[in-house]
């Protein structure tokens, strides 16, 4: 068995696959017969999460080693609904999956290491661990992750049934990555390329926005581009990091502003990824809880970082700039995103 085992989540067979995957796994890594139950059992609740909330997803199986033991590694993620209340779902005795009834809290405490980021809208991730010769100690929760308010509004060109325009807000361990696509062009040729990049932004959400335009850019190679924009949020250092390429413009409004200037905007490098990408380089923006990020793609008129009013919930005010400023000639969209305060214990 190689030292990563990725596994597709569709049916109740490939959650019987991945927990069979799992238990032979950890016999390779001399787990006792009775961890590799409890190691089943654990991918088992997890894996069946995905199946009935999420309908799809994946987990990973990986090696882990140290120089004085063997572990380990699962990963389960999906890009489902997402989990409202994660302390819930944590609580004992909390299980909705028809699986075998220990649920999310089950799983936390038959592991040695447990983690989960999840926010509604953008899917799950739980990352589990197992030291051979570790103890089923319950690990201490960690402070509820802040979640990023965001909205998005668009619409595509008239007579269109799907836009070129695209976006992610993918959870982070520690912030978020908020992406905008947009594919030249319109229609179901410009929708299938702003979704190929969309999909590789999600996967590779924790890599530097620098790399990830790099990697957006090899996938879309032969296609006709598109123009694309990343903030990665930091919770820890209170800043977003911002790279671009082509006119998916964005600007910061400032919730408190040091100077009399309220807005700081953010510029791109001309190009096109998939065609042409030019020397990528991110800058950084420190940010203070209430700061707002607004970015628009090029269906939306210029104007628009002279909105005034950004204050109210941040679909209402996607939805505004967009009536007032889209384009009727394209596709348009507009995602409008204020960073938190400090996360809730």
């Amino acid at each position: 068995m190689t030292d990563e085992l990725v596994i597709g989540i569709e049916t109740d067979r490939d959650v019987v696959r991945a927990r069979q995957a799992g238990r032979a796994l950890a016999a390779t890594l001399g787990f006792s017969n009775g961890d590799q139950s409890v190691i089943a059992a654990a991918i088992s609740e997890v894996t069946r999460n995905i199946l009935v909330y999420a309908r799809r997803g994946e987990v990973r199986l990986r090696r882990l080693g140290r120089p004085d033991r063997a572990g380990l590694s699962i990963i389960a993620r999906d890009q489902g609904p997402g989990i409202a209340d994660v302390a819930r779902a944590l609580q004992d005795g909390y299980s909705t999956s028809g699986g075998l009834g220990l649920g999310l809290s089950g799983a936390r405490r038959l592991m040695d290491e447990f983690d989960i980021i999840s926010a509604p809208g953008t899917g799950t991730t739980v990352t589990m661990k197992k030291w051979r010769g570790g103890q089923y100690v319950r690990p201490r929760l960690r402070p509820r992750p802040r979640l990023l308010d965001w909205g998005v509004a668009a619409r595509s060109l008239p007579d269109e049934h799907r836009s070129g325009d695209g976006h992610l807000v993918q959870p982070l361990e520690r912030g978020a990555l908020v992406g905008v696509v947009d594919a030249l062009g319109h229609g179901d040729e410009a929708a299938d390329v702003s979704h190929a990049a969309v999909t590789t932004l999600r996967e590779f959400a924790h890599e530097p926005v620098g790399a990830l335009l790099q990697r957006v850019h090899r996938e879309l190679r032969g296609t006709r581009g598109a123009v694309v924009s990343l903030a990665s949020f930091d919770w820890i250092q209170n800043e977003v990091t911002w790279a671009g390429v082509g006119n998916v413009a964005g600007v910061v409004h400032l919730a408190e502003p040091s100077t009399p200037r309220e807005q700081v905007p953010l510029v791109n490098r001309a190009g096109i990824v998939g065609v042409e990408l030019p020397a990528v380089r991110p800058w950084v923006v420190p940010m203070t809880p209430g700061d707002t990020i607004v970015v628009a793609t090029d269906g939306v008129d210029a104007g628009f970082t002279d909105a005034g009013e950004v204050d109210g919930p941040p679909t209402a005010v996607a939805q505004a700039i967009l009536d007032h400023y889209a384009r009727r000639s394209d596709d348009a969209l507009v995602l409008v995103a204020r960073y938190p305060g400090p996360p809730r214990p």
